[in-house]
């Protein structure tokens, strides 16, 4: 299931906090690191021996200053840092009096951590056009990146345990690796190659509307894992989620990546996020997951705003699942990714919503990828399309450009009456005009229950085979802003779902409905009684 994502070698660095003797920044701190930028103020740390800490700071602008760091009794400290402008370069020159520690070519901009599950570490390198992609990405040399090696920690952690050769510091996408850097079985060609795609390919499309701005992105992915093992224990405990230890896979242990991959940054000030992960939670807890994503994301912004500069209600990204299998196998429910992307937009089928105003979603239904076989796999390879329309919303949200949209079209009312022995559906979308282009199938799914056999709720778990495609005969466009839809009269409760399934398309770019404007948003997955 990895064989594309970051690799682990026994040249990987443990790296304890017993050789952390004297004077020390925290390990993801580096000479060509992105800081956060005004408005913000970003914070620097580390641990010390004795002596008073003071920072220095030497910019090419020639806004120097001098700060004295906080110091604690637990020999930790940190430096905030004067709010500095977008592209501002610096030096830090670290000192207690005895040790002095320098980095150079610090640049400020705007930091994103990107997190999640396999899909999030699935590189650069094992991408769509992954030969063209990276010939194109060298010339983004205002993007620089940190990518974390996954380690599961039973303790919150202050600073990574694991550091691989290779990745001590920061890196730009015409980095090399350092001369003698192997691992077992080779490695990626490039620092750049060997990145998130999606987290590089999102940045990318911001940078493109946002001129040369630096910006920073910090990947910390752990292929295979559950939403329980990145949320901590107060997160948790507000959805009634157990405590749970997996002897055999402690990274599915409940908070156990929080602790080691995202409790070390939440010091250092950052932008926003990005979240790609819901793959392994539609088998474990998928009817929670309403409740754990936005209690992780509450809590995450929580302890970063807390503990840095970040802002109380920092820009959350959510790559909505993707395509699996299709069809789905027994074994695989396939109602659970529906059910999963519903939660993944606080059940209200789009993101931003009145619940939640500083989240954004990223569709990537239409990336199906079949292996030799024919058999759909649980790593799209385009990670192109999902990045490009995270990053349209992120300009909006995170960025407040109102030109660009959050979504593709939504329905905003859907009316019924009765033709003999037909319900006949007419859903009104939110834009005008559309074009419902059935290509593959229909897009629409029905569930009708006989009596009380079945709920037949997207927002419930329901077996996959109570959602019925509906025939492309049985839709069509009836307006320049709606679709009718002719379906059988149902004795028990009924819905009408829009991709209602878990690989609804098997064709890249092949949904029915895409907005009809410049951006050409899908259209989101969604269901509705009736």
């Amino acid at each position: 299931m990895g064989a594309l994502i970051n690799k682990l070698s026994p040249l990987m660095l443990l790296l304890s906090s017993s050789l952390a003797s004297g004077l020390s920044v925290a390990k993801f701190f580096s000479s060509g690191m992105v800081l956060q930028e005004a408005p913000s103020t970003a914070n620097i740390y580390g641990t010390y021996g004795e002596g008073q800490v003071v920072v220095i700071v030497s910019c090419l602008d020639g806004e120097d200053e001098e700060v004295i760091a906080d110091q604690g009794s637990d020999m930790k400290w940190t430096a905030t840092l004067a709010p500095r402008s977008s592209g501002s370069r610096c030096s830090l020159q670290i000192f207690d009096g005895f040790n002095e520690i320098v980095l150079e070519d610090v640049v400020f901009g705007d930091v994103w951590f990107c997190a999640g599950q396999s899909n999030m570490g699935w590189v650069l390198g094992g991408t769509e056009n992954k030969t063209e992609e990276i010939e194109d990405a060298q010339a983004y040399t205002n993007i620089r990146f940190y990518h974390l090696d996954p380690f599961a920690s039973s303790e919150p952690q202050d600073d990574l345990v694991v550091v691989r050769t290779g990745w001590e510091k920061w890196n730009d996408p015409q980095s090399d690796w350092p001369e003698g850097t192997e691992w077992d079985g080779g490695h990626w060609p490039s620092p750049l190659a060997d990145i998130s795609g999606i987290c590089f390919l999102y940045a990318r499309e911001l940078s493109d509307h946002l001129g040369n701005k630096p910006l920073g992105i910090i990947a910390s992915a752990y292929a295979g894992t559950r939403i329980d093992a990145w949320a901590p224990p107060d997160a948790l405990a507000a959805c009634d989620v157990e405590d749970y230890v997996d002897e055999k896979h402690d990274y599915n242990s409940n908070s156990y990546l929080y602790n080691s991959m995202i409790h070390p940054f939440q010091k250092m000030t950052i932008k926003g996020a990005i979240w790609y992960q819901g793959e392994s939670s539609t088998s474990w807890n998928p009817e929670k997951y309403i409740c754990t994503l936005p209690s992780m994301i509450s809590a995450w912004r929580t302890q970063w705003s807390t503990n840095s500069g970040t802002l109380e209600d920092f820009p959350v990204g959510v790559v909505q699942l993707g395509p699996w299998k299709n069809p789905p196998s027994v074994k695989d429910d396939g109602s659970l990714f529906p059910l999963l992307r519903w939660h993944q937009t606080l059940d209200y089928g789009y993101l931003p919503n009145p619940a939640e105003a500083n989240m954004f979603l990223g569709l990537a239904l239409d990336t199906y990828t079949a292996n030799d076989e024919g058999v759909g796999i649980i790593h799209p390879k385009n990670k192109q399309l999902p990045a490009k329309r995270l990053g349209i919303a992120g300009l909006n949200v995170a960025y407040g450009m109102k030109q660009f949209p959050t979504k593709g079209p939504f329905p905003v009312d859907m009316t019924n009456s009765i033709d003999g022995e037909k319900k006949i559906l007419v859903i009104t979308y939110d834009e005008t005009p559309i074009h419902y282009n059935p290509s593959e199938n229909s897009g629409f799914f029905l569930c009708c229950s006989e009596a009380d056999s079945s709920s037949c709720r997207g927002d419930e778990l329901v077996p996959a085979d109570n959602w019925k495609l509906i025939p492309i005969s049985d839709v069509v466009q009836s307006s320049d802003s709606s679709i009718t839809v002719s379906v059988p009269i149902c004795e028990g409760p009924s819905s009408l779902g829009y991709l209602w399934a878990e690989s609804p398309v098997t064709r890249v770019h092949g949904l029915p409905l895409y907005s009809t404007n410049r951006w050409g948003l899908p259209a989101n997955p969604w269901w509705m009684e009736i």
